[in-house]
């Protein structure tokens, strides 16, 4: 199954990488910085569990079919199945939240597929 995940904060890398171990995953974000390090098997933040996935991928003990990019159009080419788990602004005024678009735009999975958000508040 060909998986995108938007966002790759600590919910959307943990879930990237779960999900890469069987599964085809292309993890979308906004930062370049952080495309770069995990696509050089470094984490962009401070877990553990996280740097040792990636540092077992790097070794090919875990081998992970892992793959970050900032190209929207990329994570989203045919894909199965996305999920969104991007920051969430809370706008008091009209009591809504609304999430990352940037990570959200660019084609969405082919017609009949299932989109996730997830979200930590």
């Amino acid at each position: 199954m060909k998986i995108a995940v938007a966002g790759t904060g600590y919910v959307g890398l943990s879930i990237a990488l779960l999900l890469s171990q069987h599964n085809e995953v292309h993890a979308l974000d906004i930062v370049p910085k952080k495309v770069e390090l995990l696509n050089n098997g470094k984490s962009p933040i401070v877990d553990p569990v996280i740097t040792d996935f990636l540092k077992k991928n790097a070794s090919g003990e875990r081998p992970l079919n892992f793959h970050a990019t900032v190209n929207a159009q990329e994570a989203y080419a045919d894909v199965d199945f996305a999920i969104i788990a991007t920051p969430t602004n809370y706008d008091e005024k009209k009591r809504t939240l609304r999430k990352n678009t940037r990570l959200v735009q660019g084609k969405p999975p082919r017609s009949g597929n299932r989109v996730a958000l997830r979200q930590s508040v």
